[in-house]
């Protein structure tokens, strides 16, 4: 069956050997179909993410921008290649990495439609000429996981240019899913205690209403 459906000797024995896990951790004596569509699911999953995690800096700040878009949006219209490059500009500046041309920016969502991880369609707007929409098309579980690999890499990147920070405060920004601008980085910076940091970080998410803290809350 796995030789037959993927048509790859190699990737037929990983889709076995995964499904054979699956089997083992359910007790089952036999590999069903249904053991080898949840291996498959998870092989593409794995693969999915190990790209984002393996991507150059830039590509993940450009995913990071259409993940922004589509948490503020909250799937409600599309996200457009201008409204990308915007929020890829401002993430930038904020993180104090180079800002790509949109040129350059347009060369890496071709790259991410040519690898599934976003759809994009060309919109007619008549006489204001034509746009680029872009559905991201990672699965649900796919997303969150990702999500997660980018932030992590976000923080890394604050850490690097705000210099050591308190391991417990960093711990909490880190639980919270937090992302902060660079001077506000610097401001918990020279904060020692964590019940005073924790508390707040929690005040300004409620502020803001997001994770992304800059200087203007």
């Amino acid at each position: 069956y796995a030789a037959r459906e993927h048509g790859d000797a190699r990737r037929a024995l990983d889709l076995l050997r995964v499904a054979g896990e699956i089997a083992e951790r359910e007790n089952s004596k036999r590999i069903t179909l249904e053991h080898i569509d949840h291996a498959n699911n998870k092989i593409e999953r794995d693969k999915m993410l190990d790209i984002i995690e393996s991507e150059p800096k830039q590509f993940q700040l450009v995913l990071y921008s259409i993940m922004a878009i589509e948490n503020e949006k909250k799937n409600k219209g599309g996200i457009f290649t201008g409204e990308v490059y915007n929020s890829y500009q401002e993430i930038c500046t904020k993180t104090r990495n180079e800002v790509l041309t949109q040129r350059r920016v347009s060369d890496i969502l071709a790259e991410f439609d040519m690898l599934g991880i976003i759809n994009t369609h060309v919109i007619s707007k008549g006489r204001h000429g034509r746009m680029r929409e872009i559905k991201l098309m990672l699965a649900p579980n796919i997303k969150q996981r990702a999500k997660e690999i980018l932030e992590k890499a976000l923080h890394s990147w604050f850490s690097l240019l705000g210099g050591k920070m308190n391991e417990e405060i960093l711990k909490i920004i880190k639980e919270k899913g937090l992302l902060l601008e660079k001077e506000v980085y610097d401001l918990f910076n020279n904060i020692h205690d964590a019940k005073l940091a924790k508390g707040l970080l929690e005040g300004l998410e409620r502020f803001s209403g997001q994770k992304m803290i800059n200087k203007s809350v």
